[in-house]
């Protein structure tokens, strides 16, 4: 008698392990060295009252089939024929290379010594319900230590490994042998206890595996150990290494296989069957660590932690999670120098110190730009009474395109829309004249603007020098449009490079860096090539607040006067936007040096800026040196260590130069404003492009009307 949703098959008739596939199980029994040794030929399922011929697809169709599964109870089993027979738990011939379970289901580690139980199969899943004590409610909720460990190995992406740590015992659930709505089934009334604590570390992927199987809805008495760590040492991502490193006389747990799932496999290293010993010991060492480093955080520091207040924090982060897909929600802490912290920490333990992300407001004066045109290519731009702008106008209006001798268009978005949709109607050479009359000249670089509004108009001219076109792009202030780096900005002096193609908002943060930065006692400069910042004319616009601006007569002399703004007007911040030019990378060196912070933005990604002759020193520059044959095989060692793709042994390294200029990256994308990748150590990334692999981001978004915050913290 043998269940009958393994797999697993071997041949009583041949005396031969068939394997685990189906396949192999119909290829046996239409052998002829089958049919000579066969008896029966039948299969009966006992829960269905039914008989099937023994053929492979037969079997798996009816034991996965609806009416199989409505009447199977997990202590029925089908009795097999003679002919072929699933292998039993204690079967002397236990398939070691085709089967997909592990040999072992019990053992001992650790010290002091728990006990590893792993569960595969229905069989013992079932065993473990009926005659464990674990599973017995009054046994487990009357317990004097009745605080458990919970973690989900592969999640979020899937479920592999349920396991849970008592003081006696390590309970592994196999979630891709098993069924984890059944096995969660059985664990109900333990999830919904508020008197056995549920013991999380980083509960965010956890958590995302459990709602996926329905296991969320009523968990109680939830207490997640990384609120604990954040608590007593203000960090908000605190690995659990380095929490075992702060609690005396708890062992470090072995981070090999998530090295390995890191650089090798990702979470699919979990999905493989059979598991060895190896890597369930190391699972379950981790979910034992959490165990003990709660356990000796409430023997040493019971009077010191408001455990009721984080466990409220706890359930707060559970249900957040959730509705964030797994991200982390996070707020600055403005008592502690606009340090990143849990927003669910902060709301219960000290909720006026919140540095929210303010709800951004947009003023963009798309109407001056709008009395510039003809009035008939004003009515997509207008509300019907024609003298206001459309919301498209308002928030989402890019550029307007004016080509002598052919139709007006503009840019919403990604989209090109028409100003007329009369397919006659172009742009004549008296309406260009007519804009450029109302505007102010243009400079060495083409470009002008309008008296302290923040937008641009660049020409195109003809081998005459003669205006033939004009690009009018509209600009805006984001008001509260960096708080997603609050503690970046206001809480260190880093300098911060904003990276990203055309149209991807570089500008508009800048802008609201300046006011942010000069509203808390700094004195900023603003660098202003064509007006860009802080819009045109004499006196800036509101938006850089009590900033000073510095206005560049042509792109040539920027790099001059970057070194005359240190020179004459002692800033303690200098702010420029589009650095581009070798001659300004070199003068933001200089600054840099001098020790004044930079905040600037410049064109591309990370990775094409190290590839740019002209702006890599921004981030260190690069150079290759020559190895010996022995430096050139440690080389090759060290990569192939981290998981690096190498061919063969090479005698030349690239690598960085010096330190970057700036200390902190800003990637942003054109059309996902409210998602950024930070990189919070620039030389760090640079090596590791070099190196060939992925450097470490903090992907930063937010909800443009809401107060929420959420980061994950991932590669790129």
């Amino acid at each position: 008698m043998t269940k009958a949703k393994l797999a697993i098959w071997v041949c009583k008739d041949c005396n031969i392990d068939v394997g685990l596939s189906i396949n192999n199980v119909n290829r046996h029994l239409k052998s002829a060295a089958h049919k000579k040794k066969q008896t029966v030929n039948n299969w009966s399922c006992d829960d269905c009252d039914r008989t099937m011929q023994s053929n492979g697809q037969n079997i798996v169709a009816h034991i996965n089939g609806l009416k199989h599964q409505t009447k199977v109870r997990l202590n029925k089993e089908i009795q097999p024929s003679t002919s072929v027979k699933q292998l039993s738990l204690n079967d002397d011939k236990f398939p070691q290379a085709s089967s997909l379970r592990t040999e072992k289901q019990e053992w001992t580690v650790g010290s002091p010594s728990v006990r590893i139980k792993y569960i595969q199969t229905d069989h013992e899943l079932q065993k473990a319900v009926q005659g464990d004590q674990f599973f017995m409610r009054n046994e487990t909720e009357n317990k004097a230590n009745n605080a458990i460990a919970i973690t989900c190995v592969g999640a979020p992406e899937c479920l592999s490994l349920l396991q849970i740590a008592t003081h006696t015992d390590i309970y592994i659930f196999d979630c891709v042998m098993l069924q984890p709505q059944v096995v969660l089934s059985h664990l109900n009334f333990i999830f919904e206890s508020p008197q056995v604590t549920k013991v999380f570390y980083a509960l965010h992927d956890d958590a995302v595996a459990l709602h996926h199987c329905d296991a969320m809805q009523q968990m109680e008495a939830v207490m997640d150990c990384q609120l604990v760590a954040e608590y007593l040492w203000q960090h908000p991502m605190i690995r659990l290494n380095d929490m075992l490193l702060r609690l005396e006389g708890l062992q470090l747990h072995s981070s090999k296989f998530r090295r390995m799932e890191t650089l090798h496999n990702g979470p699919d290293i979990w999905k493989k069957r059979p598991l060895d010993k190896d890597k369930i010991e190391f699972s379950a060492g981790y979910t034992l660590s959490i165990l003990q480093a709660y356990n000796h955080l409430k023997e040493t520091r019971e009077r010191n932690v408001p455990w009721n207040n984080i466990s409220l924090a706890s359930l707060a982060r559970l249900k957040s999670t959730v509705d964030n897909g797994g991200k982390r929600t996070v707020c600055f802490d403005v008592d502690h120098g606009y340090r990143m912290a849990s927003m669910e920490l902060m709301s219960v333990l000290r909720p006026n110190a919140i540095f929210y992300n303010e709800p951004i407001t947009c003023e963009s004066e798309v109407d001056e730009i709008i009395k510039l045109l003809p009035q008939d290519l004003t009515q997509k731009l207008l509300k019907k009474d024609q003298s206001t702008p459309t919301p498209i106008a308002n928030y989402g209006l890019s550029d307007i395109v004016l080509d002598i001798g052919r139709r007006p268009s503009c840019w919403v978005d990604k989209d090109r829309i028409m100003l007329s949709d009369d397919k006659e109607r172009v742009v004549d050479k008296t309406e260009v004249n007519s804009i450029i009359d109302n505007i102010g000249g243009f400079g060495e670089d083409n470009r002008a603007g309008i008296e302290q509004k923040l937008h641009r108009i660049s020409c195109m001219r003809d081998r005459k020098q003669e205006v033939v076109g004009l690009t009018i792009r509209v600009g805006r202030w984001f008001r509260g449009n960096t708080a997603m780096l609050a503690d970046i900005l206001l809480g260190s002096e880093k300098s911060v490079l904003i990276l990203g193609i055309p149209g991807s908002g570089k500008t508009t943060i800048v802008r609201e860096a300046v006011r942010v930065l000069a509203e808390t006692n700094n004195n900023v400069c603003v660098v202003d090539t064509s007006n860009e910042i802080g819009g045109d004319g004499a006196v800036p616009h509101p938006c850089i607040g009590l900033a000073r601006r510095m206005m560049v007569p042509s792109l040539d002399a920027q790099s001059k006067v970057m070194v005359e703004c240190v020179q004459n007007h002692t800033p303690h911040v200098m702010v420029i936007d589009e650095v581009g030019r070798t001659r300004e990378v070199e003068a933001a060196r200089t600054v840099k040096q001098r020790g004044v912070r930079i905040i600037a933005s410049a064109h591309g990604d990370l990775r094409s800026l190290i590839k740019n002759k002209d702006l890599r020193g921004l981030v260190g520059s690069i150079e290759t040196v020559t190895l010996g044959d022995a430096a050139a095989k440690e080389e090759a060692t060290r990569k192939a260590s981290k998981g690096i793709p190498i061919q063969g042994i090479s005698k030349t390294k690239t690598q960085r130069m010096g330190e970057p200029t700036f200390d902190v990256i800003v990637e942003v994308t054109r059309g996902n404003f409210h998602e950024w990748n930070i990189v919070k150590d620039t030389g760090k990334a640079v090596d590791a492009i070099l190196d060939g692999s992925n450097y470490d981001v903090e992907r930063r978004s937010r909800n443009p009307s809401q107060k929420d915050i959420t980061i994950e913290i991932t590669t790129a």
